[in-house]
């Protein structure tokens, strides 16, 4: 065992004695690789000054160079990473040396061995071996419930298979523990959390860790659950949805909740209840959560140049999240300067502020703080500079098209770069400075009631009872994300989270041999969804419930991962009657449950 966690609230034990309803169930997942189309590739020289550079296309900079500082016994100066634009993480390029996924530290190993540069670069094989992968879970999921629908208890087990080192796997399995709980009105709930070495690949922080292998157990459990009570799940999910004040498992307390809204419009995107289905068509529908944002804070420099434009430093990486779309809006609308003057570099460790990297939810939250404040910095100098040329006090200027300008008075106005460039004569030049500390905003999110995200999802699928194949053929989602800094690069997050864990519904799996050996490592062999399998997602946002983040803004990149196996699931169920409990729901596991069920 690598690590335990119990969840205990309430008294579970005599609430159960005392439901009218009891029901029990087992649930599985597999593991499943991130598998991101470019690999892992690592390059690094020995400077002539002793120094190492490494180039990396890793999630967490700043994590590298420790490692490499670790591994060569070394001080932090003594080594520069360049971050590269990433095609794709999701987690596997997150991990370190301790997860046993790390190539950067052994890329200047060797080129400080052989006085030579020195690039590493993993072929397919070698990259769904070496990296860190999803854990699987089994769970056991036990909930007590009155004639009314009204959940009173429950109880469960989570074994979370960590594979041969513990990685990230005490973490992730402590989450999966906590949200086995639900995230629906719990007063009674006691769920050990078991996390397991294997002889089996290193598990890591895929995408929403925990989260979906959750969610599979609970969601299609409340399915079960409302199929006992001969209720429509829709009514069973809002009967037991949290309010304001309420707390929910694991939470203390909930300031907005976007749930309720969230099932209501995924139930009318999707038809339920109107729409006609077919022989062997199904409906189903999944909810989720997720945290708001994990771990430490991370830093922004807002730097004006001569001619009014503007760099951006930040300690993310770019692999099409925030740091290309959101983080120049946030630096354009403080600034009153258009986007296209803004510009955001990639990470250098020379030059960019700390940051614990692109993980967690995070990058709009902490970076996109962390912007907000040094541009509002980087402003105030500005409006202090050319307070005194316009005759006015700083709290009275505004910058647009490019001016700085007295409020209400546009005659009175200055060229931002006329300010700028006599910056550099006074106090050098223009740089805003911004810090988030992210667990300390955390901490008075929760003090004032969490706001954390809310998702529903619901499908449509058919289901052939000769081969067992399942088609979708219709998909919502429906998501809570407080204000969509760039509602189409939030679109884009939520469609390829969903699109993630459609596959590892209908037949991603990591498949072992009997002594622990990875045996489908390469595409050829290693099934993926094409885009003949994958529906077209239609993304609905629910707005009105601020988040933590800049304008209210909460993070996008892990909830879309949370409901879908769940959603698949239900439906099939929904079509065939039988209820599938492993994943995936590959043909030949979905015909051989409907054989032994008589329905093939």
């Amino acid at each position: 065992v690598c690590s335990f966690t119990t969840v205990h609230v309430g008294d579970p034990e005599k609430a159960m004695a005392e439901a009218d309803v009891v029901v029990e169930e087992v649930y599985e997942t597999k593991m499943i690789h991130p598998q991101y189309l470019e690999p892992r590739i690592a390059a690094a020289q020995v400077e002539p000054d002793g120094r190492i550079t490494v180039w990396a296309n890793a999630q967490a900079p700043f994590s590298v160079r420790t490692d490499v500082a670790r591994l060569l016994g070394i001080t932090l100066n003594k080594v520069r990473i360049l971050s590269t634009e990433l095609g794709g993480g999701f987690g596997g390029k997150a991990s370190g040396i301790t997860s046993g996924a790390a190539i950067e530290p052994i890329c200047a190993l060797l080129a400080v061995k052989a006085k030579r540069p020195v690039m590493i670069v993993l072929d397919k094989a070698e990259e769904t071996i070496s990296t860190t992968i999803r854990s699987g879970a089994k769970m056991y999921i036990k909930t007590g419930v009155k004639k009314d629908g009204t959940m009173v208890a429950r109880t469960g087990k989570v074994v979370y298979d960590a594979g041969a080192y513990s990685g990230f796997g005490a973490m992730a399995g402590a989450r999966c523990t906590n949200m086995l709980g639900g995230w629906y009105l719990m007063p009674n709930c006691h769920i050990d959390g078991y996390v397991v070495y294997t002889n089996k690949q290193v598990c890591g922080p895929v995408r929403g860790p925990g989260g979906p292998q959750a969610a599979f157990a609970v969601e299609s459990h409340m399915d079960s659950i409302a199929a006992k009570l001969n209720m429509d799940p829709v009514e069973f999910r809002l009967k037991n949805t949290p309010k304001p004040g309420d707390k929910i498992i694991g939470v203390a307390k909930l300031r907005d909740v976007s749930l309720g809204e969230t099932i209501k419009t995924a139930a009318e995107k999707i038809g339920w209840g109107k729409v006609k289905l077919e022989k062997n068509q199904g409906i189903g529908i999944a909810t989720g959560s997720w945290i708001e944002s994990a771990g430490p804070g991370g830093g922004a420099i807002v730097k004006v140049n001569e001619d009014g434009s503007v760099t951006v430093h930040i300690g993310k990486i770019d692999m099409g999240t925030a740091p290309r779309f959101g983080i120049p809006l946030i630096a354009a609308e403080e600034l009153g300067i258009p986007v296209s003057d803004v510009t955001v570099v990639n990470v250098d460790t020379d030059a960019s502020p700390w940051d614990a990297g692109t993980v967690g939810s995070r990058a709009i939250i902490v970076s996109g703080t962390a912007t907000r404040l040094a541009a509002i910095d980087a402003r105030n100098q500005l409006f202090t500079m050319a307070a005194s040329q316009l005759e006015a006090s700083p709290d009275d200027l505004e910058i647009k098209d490019r001016q700085i300008r007295v409020k209400g008075t546009p005659s009175k106005s200055i060229p931002l770069a006329t300010i700028a460039t006599a910056a550099h004569n006074v106090i050098g030049e223009v740089i805003g400075r911004g810090y988030c500390d992210n667990q300390a905003m955390m901490a008075e999110e929760k003090a004032r009631g969490s706001s954390q995200p809310f998702t529903a999802h619901a499908c449509i699928v058919e289901v052939d009872t000769d081969t067992g194949n399942v088609k979708i053929l219709k998909y919502v989602a429906v998501h809570d994300i407080g204000f969509p800094i760039h509602p189409v690069a939030v679109e884009g997050q939520i469609e390829g989270a969903t699109a993630m864990s459609i596959g590892q519904a209908l037949c991603e799996q990591v498949v072992f041999d009997d002594n622990g050996r990875t045996m489908n490592p390469s595409f050829v062999d290693y099934l993926m969804p094409t885009i003949n399998m994958m529906p077209r997602i239609e993304t609905t946002l629910v707005h009105g419930y601020p988040g933590a983040g800049p304008y209210g803004a909460k993070g996008a990149g892990e909830i879309g991962c949370v409901p879908p196996m769940a959603a698949i699931a239900n439906a099939i169920y929904n079509a065939t009657g039988v209820r599938i409990t492993k994943l995936p729901l590959s043909p030949e596991n979905v015909l051989r449950a409907l054989k032994e069920a008589g329905k093939a």
